[in-house]
């Protein structure tokens, strides 16, 4: 039991660092309180817009930033 805490403690302290250095999603209002620094976009296929948002949050980490603001989400079909 006692290693069953210890383990739970471990992984509670480490997604807390982890989100510490995690770019943070901004709502609507943030976003229109800040100017813009970069914009980016990602293409890729993506089922669910929760999916959509990770990877954006994955590239601002990678980019540095601190935050992010998605703008837009388009669907691309190619034609066969």
């Amino acid at each position: 039991m006692k290693l069953k805490n210890t383990l739970l403690a471990s992984a509670l302290l480490s997604a807390a660092a982890f989100s510490v250095h995690a770019a943070t999603e901004l709502t609507p209002e943030q976003a229109a309180a800040l100017k813009p620094y970069d914009r980016i976009v990602i293409t890729g296929r993506f089922n669910a817009i929760g999916d959509a948002v990770s990877a954006v949050s994955r590239r601002a980490d990678k980019e540095g930033a601190a935050s992010f603001y998605v703008v837009d989400t388009s669907e691309f079909r190619q034609q066969w």
